[in-house]
This record gives structure tokens, C-alpha cells and sequence, in this order.
């Protein structure tokens, strides 16, 4: 859904089968920033590895609210500073 270029707003995952898959796909990348605020990974390695899919997540209306109030803190806390390089 997010790699085919389209638009798409948090409510229109919200129940639906593919809320599941959205929240495996987020769980992975909380789990990246986390290597990175481990300094098991380093920034410029996650941008080059990952910039295309942070962007695409960071392009969903309403995205940091639900990272948010969903326990995607450290994902929340760097997908701006990813969509804005």
C-alpha cells in the first residue's frame, strides 16, 4: 500500500485486515530506531537503507498520532528529522 506512491490517512487502516500488516511493518522500523539509539546502527546506514519506506510512512495523514498513542515512541521521535533530509 505505501510503496505503490499512493495517499492514504491512518483511518483507512484502522480495523481493517491490513492493520496488522501496518503494525508488523511499524514494529520493524521501531525496532531499527531503537538500534539506532543504541548505537547499534548508524544514522546515515538506516537513511541509506530505509529513507524511501520512513518517508512513505511519514506521508500517512495522521501518522504521528497513532505512532503515538500505539508505543512507536522512538519511531515517532525521529521520522521527522528522516522525512525532512
Amino acid at each position: 500500500m505505501l510503496d505503490n506512491g499512493s495517499s492514504v490517512s491512518i483511518k483507512e487502516l484502522e480495523g481493517l485486515p491490513s492493520e496488522d500488516s501496518f503494525t508488523d511493518y511499524l514494529n520493524f522500523f521501531e525496532f531499527i530506531m531503537t538500534l539506532m539509539k543504541l548505537k547499534q546502527i548508524k544514522r546515515n546506514e538506516v537513511k541509506m537503507l530505509f529513507d524511501y519506506y520512513l518517508r512513505n510512512i511519514r506521508s500517512v495523514d495522521g501518522i504521528m498520532e497513532y505512532l503515538q498513542k500505539n508505543g512507536f515512541e522512538n519511531l515517532a521521535n525521529e521520522l521527522d528529522s528522516f522525512a525532512k533530509k
